[in-house]
Parts: C-alpha cells; structure tokens; sequence
C-alpha cells in the first residue's frame, strides 16, 4: 500500500483558487513524482520537496497551536466558525470545559 500527499497541482480545479497555493507545480511533475515513488517501492510518496519538509516539520507542532495561528491570522469569518469548532472536539483539561467555551464563542459570533 502507498500513501501519495501531493502538495497543489496546477488543474482545472486549482485555477480558480483565490486563496494562496504554495510549491503549486504542473501536473506531469506530478505524476512523475508519482510514479517515481512507485517505482521505487516506496510507502509514502510527499510532493514537492518543500511541501514535504513543512509537512513533516508540522507534526510537531500540537493542534491546538495550528488553530490559535490560523484564528490570528487575517482570515473570513466562515473559517474562524469552523476552527472554533475544531477546537471545540479537541480534548480540553476538563471534559467538556474548552469545547462548551468554543461552541458558545462560535454560536455568539454567528448571532445564535
């Protein structure tokens, strides 16, 4: 079994992304990549290069810290609703006491 984590391939489906795509390459890089891996036998195949290292470097940073960068960072409120959400099924230090401040945080701020 091989596991394939491509970074974005320029597609149809990724040219109307308005959002950054960083590393983007072209699709045959992409299958190159792929079927490189494949030749060699390999059980996870990461691309491109870059990508690979920040994804393994992203491992070690715990979920909780994701989300707080992600709530600081300039994004729209449908994307902050949800990482208040995510937070919300993370494990807090009392069952139930992070996610029940999340979800009441998240319900105020869509007008609930």
């Amino acid at each position: 079994m091989t596991t394939i984590c491509p970074g974005f391939v320029r597609t149809e489906l990724t040219e109307d992304n308005q959002f950054p795509m960083p590393f983007i390459i072209d699709a045959d890089q992409a299958a190159r990549s792929i079927c490189r891996g494949l030749a060699q036998d390999r059980t996870e195949i990461v691309f491109p290069a870059p990508m690979a290292v920040l994804a393994k470097m992203a491992r070690l940073v715990p979920a909780r810290a994701w989300t707080a960068l992600w709530l600081a960072a300039d994004i729209g409120a449908d994307q902050k609703r949800y990482a208040r959400a995510t937070i919300a099924r993370l494990p807090g230090r009392w069952p139930g006491e992070d996610s029940q401040a999340a979800m009441l945080a998240a319900r105020r701020e869509m007008g609930e």
